[in-house]
């Protein structure tokens, strides 16, 4: 993906399943945090931010963070929110900010800055600024989307963002371009720069049968990397974008501590891959096929799995939820338990009131 050379461009399809993806995940992870007990502001950060729309007039990812807060129906409960919206070009800046003024005033607690500059730049300055005074990053949402695979601060940035209690990074990570362009000397050295890979990394991303095995490959590396520099357990998502030739042009990675988060990344990624176009990536939970969620029969295929991991026993519903969130690909919904009962699968629920219903704190019995 190059850069274009004017100030704007026109968007293509896959920018639009990320930007589907984004919106429906802000949409919720304003209203959740701003619930938080904490107090604190919250901040969206995007690192490529670019000039809030394209040549045909559709909204840029800071429009769409912007609006996902401004039109939500608790916008007036929220916390303060910080938006910083980071972008090396002056005219993108220029063109950013005009577009920003002509949704009239914003409200009180939504605080704007648009920086020109490079994100790796910026940002290391703002997370140094913290380490010396000994502050903590508040509740944050990093989006990084670059044209390639530099100028991101790799993982050292990425992981020192994650290092913070509830702040969370989106990226696209350009696996397709990457797994191409390492067998070429140059970009091979320019991948180990950015990336922060040795020469064994490489080796074993390289060595490895199978362009699907190499991607693996390569979010292994980077999810490691990332758990070394943040010192953190990270839960992670991927959602796998093809081109035409269905060749892999990118994963957009999702990175928290958090199990909401997870479900709410899910369910962003469950309402876009839906369409058939685009496909979840589950990898991460140990499967070799990409989930497409255009498939009525997944329902069936989770359903199938909980019984198979939890026959025999009892379970308090919140652990079965979890483990559908957290260790497999679906999304969760009641209805396959539902499945289950009528197969006579699960024998008896303890703790309601209607059949076929699943309240928090029931057990469920599995034959």
């Amino acid at each position: 993906m190059v850069n274009p050379n004017d100030t704007l461009w026109e968007i293509d399809e896959h920018t639009k399943a990320k930007h589907i993806i984004l919106d429906k995940y802000l949409k919720r992870w304003f209203p959740i945090l701003s619930d938080s007990p904490s107090g604190a502001r919250l901040a969206y950060i995007d690192g490529f931010a670019g000039p809030g729309e394209y040549k045909s007039g559709e909204p840029g990812s800071p429009i769409i963070a912007l609006k996902a807060a401004l039109d939500h129906k608790l916008k007036d409960k929220f916390k303060d929110i910080d938006f910083w919206f980071i972008e090396s070009r002056e005219d993108r800046c220029d063109y950013l900010r005009n577009k920003i003024a002509s949704l009239g005033n914003l409200p009180s607690n939504f605080h704007v800055k648009v920086t020109c500059g490079k994100f790796e730049e910026k940002l290391s300055k703002i997370l140094e600024g913290l380490e010396k005074e000994g502050a903590s990053l508040n509740p944050t949402f990093c989006f990084v989307d670059p044209f390639g695979y530099t100028e991101t601060g790799g993982p050292e940035i990425l992981g020192n963002i994650l290092k913070f209690p509830k702040c969370e990074v989106l990226l696209t990570y350009m696996v397709g371009f990457m797994d191409r362009g390492v067998y070429d000397p140059d970009k091979c050295k320019i991948i180990c720069r950015e990336w922060n890979f040795s020469k064994e990394d490489v080796d074993k991303i390289t060595s490895s049968e199978g362009t699907e095995s190499r991607e693996m490959q390569w979010i292994d590396t980077l999810k490691n990397k990332l758990i070394e520099v943040s010192g953190s357990t990270l839960y992670h998502l991927a959602f796998c974008v093809k081109g035409y030739n269905n060749r892999t042009l990118y994963y957009l990675m999702y990175f928290t501590k958090h199990i909401k988060g997870i479900e709410a990344m899910k369910e962003a990624m469950f309402k876009t891959g839906k369409t058939g176009e685009y496909k979840f990536s589950d990898y991460n939970f140990e499967q070799k096929n990409l989930l497409d969620y255009s498939n009525v029969l997944w329902q069936k295929e989770c359903a199938n799995e909980v019984y198979e991991h939890f026959k025999g026993s009892c379970q308090k519903i919140k652990g079965i939820k979890d483990w559908v969130i957290l260790e497999t690909p679906y999304i969760w919904r009641s209805k396959m338990l539902i499945r289950l009962e009528e197969e006579g699968k699960i024998t008896r629920v303890i703790g309601r009131n209607r059949q076929f219903t699943y309240p928090d704190g029931s057990l469920i019995e599995f034959k």
